[in-house]
């Protein structure tokens, strides 16, 4: 193996670690949803958190939006969801899950895998187990956390 892939795979086991205590917290970025004054489900990417107040912008108008923490309404990721994240499909799988998706980065394969069932993705990283998802932005903490960098979402 070359060096690079040892200090990824040593950032992967310290950020699993950092991953489970702080990316369940909305932050700045992440995609997620909620009712607005009109009575209707939107969905958001957060651009400032300030205590129990977050600020973001409507990905359908492109109107800014403010909501309460409480208020906030996890967004499920699906397959469809993966794909808008810069996954790929790699391979139907028969078994206890239902497809295997691979990510890449500006073209280029970055070690992250997504493994799809029912109600859950599991992730890898380099084939290590990272963790189980059912929400986005939790999802996209951890990936920042694993990578330095932003999941960029083509909505």
């Amino acid at each position: 193996r070359s060096s690079e892939n040892s200090v990824d795979e040593l950032r992967c086991k310290y950020c699993i670690t950092y991953c489970m205590y702080r990316s369940k917290y909305y932050r700045s970025g992440n995609i997620v949803g909620c009712i607005d004054a009109a009575d209707e489900p939107v969905i958001f990417k957060i651009r400032e958190v300030d205590g129990y107040w977050v600020r973001g912008v409507n990905f359908l108008n492109q109107k800014d939006l403010i909501a309460t923490v409480p208020e906030l309404i996890p967004v499920e990721i699906t397959e469809d969801i993966l794909l808008m994240c810069g996954f790929r499909l790699e391979q139907i799988i028969t078994g206890r899950y239902f497809a295997k998706f691979c990510h890449f980065t500006n073209g280029l394969y970055d070690g992250i895998d997504a493994y799809t069932d029912a109600s859950w993705v599991k992730i890898t990283r380099y084939n290590r187990f990272v963790d189980f998802f059912s929400s986005l932005h939790v999802f996209q903490n951890t990936y920042r956390s694993m990578t330095g960098l932003e999941l960029e979402i083509d909505f």
